[in-house]
C-alpha cells in the first residue's frame, strides 16, 4: 500500500527502521496526507488550533479536530500536526487523551514515519479496562518531529489532548531479580536475560493497560508460558512461577492478540517453596518402593529412575493442586501411561514389573504448565505362578498375576473329546486369550467373557492345548482363568 505525500512522492507503510526504531505500520489505520500537504517550516507546516511552534516535551499538547482540520482523503478522517522538539538518545512516549476517538503517529523532520499507535485498542477487550492509545519511539538525533493526531475515521471529531515524556525504557538487556523494569513493545517480543545463582522458585509479572501482556520462559529444560493470569485492573496481566535451576534464561515480553504496542513493566521475584515442614524438593534422581517425594514442573517432565530387584506389584501416583497429572513408565520392554486414573486430575499406574531399570516420567497433560507435585511408589507382594503352576487339566480353575512383558502361557491337557470354554477374567486389565494346538487350533478373543473378560468356546479332541493369557492394550496385573466341560 502506498501513502501519497503529494506530487511525486510516496511511502510505502510496512516495516521502516529510522532513527534505530523499527515500526509496523498497520494497514486500515495508517494516516493519509492530502495534496494540501505543507513541508515543515512552510506557513501551513502546522493547522489551526494547534501550536506553530516547536513544543517541548512535558508541555501540553492540545488541539481540536473538526470539519476544517486537514483532510485525509484515504478515509475521509481529519487530521492535525503538532511540531516537537526532541532531544538525542532519549525514548519519547505520547499518549491521547480526551473525548476524541484517535490515532497517533511520529514523523522526523525529513517526514520519515518514526511510529504509529498502529493497533485498534477500541477494538479489543483493553478499550473498556482503561486502555489507552499511546506511540513510542527512540530519538537518537535532537530535532524537530512532528505529532500527527488523526481521527479513527470520518465520524471522528473533538477536542484532544495528548501528554508526553521521557521514559527510561529497557527493551533487552539483563533483568536482575527483584528488578522492575519498563518496556515499551512495537510489534516483536523484547527479549531479557535472567541468570540463577540459586536454584529456587521465581515469579515473572508483566504488566500494562495498554497491551494484553504475553510471557514466554525458556532455558535448561524449561519451556513454559502465560496470558492472563497475573489479573491487574484489565484482567490482562501476564504471571508466571517457576522452579529455575542454576543457569541462563531468557523471558520474551510481547502482546497477544491486535494490539501490539504500548508500555508494560517487568519484575523477576523469587519465591518461598510451599513445601510441608523438613520437605525438600526431588526434581529427579532414583526412587524406591514406599517412597514419596515432592517435585516441581515448569514445563517440561521429571524423570527419575526406579530399580525393581524382584518381580512385583508396583502401583505409582502422581497427585497436584495445580496440575493435570500425567505419567509415563519405560523400561524392559513396558511401555505405560496415564492420565486421570488415580481419580481427578490425578494419574496412577499399576503394574507388575519384572526386575531391571526403568523409567517414570512425570508431567502434565497439556503444554506449558508449572506446579508442585507427589510422586509415590508403592509395591505389593506378587503372587506369580511357577513354571510348573501354570498347568490345567480338563476343567480347573487358577488365578495369576499377568507380567509386564507380555502374555503368559499354560498348558491344558484334554482327555476327552467334547466341547470346551475357557475365560480369562480381570478387575485390573482388558484380557485377551489366544488357543492354540497340534489339531490345527488357532483361536483368539477379547471381551466375549462380558465387559473386558475374554472367553473361547470350542471342540477340543484329547491333546495338550496352549493357553496365553495377556492384555489388549499392554496392562498388568490380576486374573483369573478358568475352563470348562459344555457338554
Amino acid at each position: 500500500m502506498k501513502i501519497r505525500l503529494g506530487k511525486g512522492k510516496s511511502m510505502t507503510a510496512t516495516v521502516l527502521r529510522t532513527a534505530g526504531t523499527v515500526v509496523t505500520v498497520t494497514v486500515g489505520i495508517v494516516l493519509g496526507w492530502t495534496a494540501a500537504y505543507q513541508l515543515p517550516g512552510s506557513e501551513k507546516a502546522a493547522d489551526d488550533g494547534v501550536p506553530s511552534e516547536p513544543r517541548e516535551v512535558g508541555d501540553a499538547l492540545t488541539g481540536e479536530l473538526t470539519s476544517a482540520s486537514q483532510l485525509n482523503v484515504k478515509d475521509g478522517s481529519r487530521y492535525a500536526r503538532i511540531p516537537v522538539q526532541l532531544d538525542a538518545d532519549t525514548f519519547v512516549q505520547f499518549e491521547l487523551d480526551g473525548p476524541l476517538d484517535g490515532t497517533l503517529s511520529l514523523l522526523d523532520a525529513n517526514d520519515k514515519w518514526l511510529a504509529s499507535s498502529a493497533n485498534t485498542v477500541a477494538a479489543s477487550g483493553l478499550a473498556s479496562e482503561g486502555g489507552s492509545v499511546s506511540v513510542g519511539a527512540n530519538i537518537e538525533e535532537a530535532g524537530t518531529y512532528w505529532l500527527a493526531v488523526s481521527g479513527r475515521d470520518s465520524r471522528s471529531y473533538g477536542p484532544f489532548e495528548v501528554e508526553s515524556r521521557t521514559l527510561d525504557v529497557r527493551n533487552d538487556g539483563d533483568l536482575a531479580t527483584e528488578d522492575e523494569v519498563a518496556g515499551f513493545l512495537t510489534k516483536d517480543p523484547n527479549t531479557y536475560t535472567l541468570g540463577v545463582e540459586e536454584a529456587g522458585l521465581y515469579r515473572f509479572t508483566m504488566r500494562s493497560d495498554v497491551v494484553d501482556a504475553y510471557l514466554h520462559l525458556t532455558g535448561d529444560g524449561v519451556d513454559a508460558s502465560d496470558d492472563d493470569s497475573g489479573g491487574g485492573t484489565s484482567g490482562y496481566d501476564a504471571q508466571l512461577t517457576a522452579y529455575l535451576e542454576p543457569g541462563d534464561y531468557e523471558i520474551e515480553a510481547s502482546a497477544y492478540g491486535s494490539v501490539t504496542s504500548g508500555m508494560y513493566s517487568l519484575v523477576a521475584e523469587p519465591q518461598p517453596l510451599p513445601l510441608p515442614t523438613g520437605d525438600t524438593l526431588r526434581n529427579g534422581g532414583e526412587v524406591s518402593a514406599g517412597d514419596e517425594l515432592t517435585g516441581y514442573m515448569s514445563g517440561d517432565g521429571r524423570e527419575y529412575t526406579l530399580n525393581v530387584d524382584e518381580a512385583a506389584s508396583y502401583t505409582i501416583d502422581m497427585r497436584a493442586d495445580d496440575l493435570d497429572s500425567y505419567l509415563e513408565l519405560t523400561g524392559e520392554g513396558v511401555t505405560l501411561s496415564d492420565d486421570d486414573s488415580g481419580g481427578d486430575y490425578d494419574a496412577r499406574i499399576q503394574a507388575v514389573l519384572q526386575p531391571g531399570t526403568y523409567t517414570i516420567r512425570a508431567s502434565s497433560y497439556g503444554s506449558g504448565s508449572a506446579g508442585l507435585f507427589t510422586l509415590a511408589v508403592a509395591t505389593s507382594e506378587a503372587n506369580v505362578l511357577s513354571e510348573e503352576e501354570r498347568r490345567l487339566d480338563g476343567v480347573g480353575r487358577l488365578e495369576d498375576m499377568l507380567m509386564s512383558n507380555g502374555g503368559t502361557d499354560y498348558v491344558w491337557h484334554i482327555d476327552e473329546a467334547g466341547r470346551y470354554a475357557v475365560t480369562m477374567r480381570s478387575s485390573d486389565l482388558d484380557a485377551f486369550l489366544m488357543l492354540t494346538g497340534d489339531s490345527g487350533i488357532d483361536l483368539s478373543d477379547d471381551d466375549s467373557g462380558g465387559g473386558y473378560d475374554a472367553r473361547i468356546e470350542t471342540n477340543l479332541a484329547p491333546g495338550d492345548y496352549t493357553v496365553n493369557a495377556s492384555s489388549y492394550g499392554g496392562g498388568t496385573g490380576s486374573f483369573e482363568l478358568q475352563t470348562e466341560k459344555l457338554d
